[in-house]
């Protein structure tokens, strides 16, 4: 039985109520200030993040991730995302998932931001200060007609353990720990994509996020990942 009102919905609710809800709405402007104190931690009691193998042609194999979360949930995630993705003083957030069935029992979002007190090799150094979200239309896979000419232009999805550093075959087995979601292009398309699927009017159940195998959505060295809402064909009921 899934519960409702999670830590992050509760948390991201003041903002959530400002977010246009169909294409004929005005946007709305994330900052680092959209919300200012963000908590190193928030849990999730309903979702559920499922981990498996995907086979291509016989010859490849990568990791697979289903991801079992309603729309309220989604939209929250899109807002911590986008908020540590702009925020100066926050480089990472992590939800606890504690849900009995699910495998993965962390998400990470984390995003380093350039700190102007450490020193750095020569260069420009660019950091992301506003994403403007207005909503739009979205298909299963999101990006297929997109031109990305950098593929680390898709959103990351690092499944690893705690240490970040599996070693042993048991190790690899029981990563339990995602890491995301990449460059600041790769967390502003997921956040869009969030977003977008949780508005009311979203009658697409499925997103496919694919590695270059198949329908690419995904950075390089990313495990693919599927996001299911209620009502779609590959939605379980936990």
């Amino acid at each position: 039985m899934r519960e409702n009102l999670d830590d992050l919905v509760v948390f991201t609710s003041p903002i959530a109520e400002k977010l246009p809800k169909d294409e004929n709405d005005e946007g709305f402007g994330f900052t680092g200030f959209t919300l200012t104190q963000l908590p190193d931690t928030l849990e999730s009691r309903s979702i559920v993040i499922k981990r498996g193998l995907i086979n291509y042609n016989g010859s490849w194999r990568t990791d697979s991730l289903q991801v079992y979360a309603t729309k309220d949930e989604y939209e929250a995630l899109g807002i911590i995302a986008a908020c540590v993705l702009l925020s100066p003083k926050n480089d990472r957030l992590e939800i606890r998932l504690t849900h009995p069935q699910s495998d993965i029992r962390s998400l990470v979002i984390e995003f380093p931001h350039v700190k102007v007190d450490e020193g750095y090799p020569h260069g420009l150094y660019l950091t992301p200060t506003l994403f403007e979200y207005y909503a739009m239309s979205v298909k299963r896979y999101p990006w297929l007609d997109d031109r990305v000419f950098d593929p680390r232009g898709f959103p990351l999805f690092e499944l690893s353990n705690q240490e970040r550093c599996p070693i042993t075959d048991d190790d690899w087995r029981n990563r339990d720990v995602i890491y995301g979601f990449g460059s600041a292009d790769g967390t502003a398309r997921l956040v869009q994509l969030f977003l977008d699927m949780s508005r009311p009017g979203c009658n697409v159940s499925e997103f496919a996020l694919e590695s270059d195998a198949g329908f690419r959505g995904v950075a390089p060295s990313s495990s693919e990942i599927r996001f299911w809402l209620p009502g779609g064909d590959g939605w379980m009921d936990f």
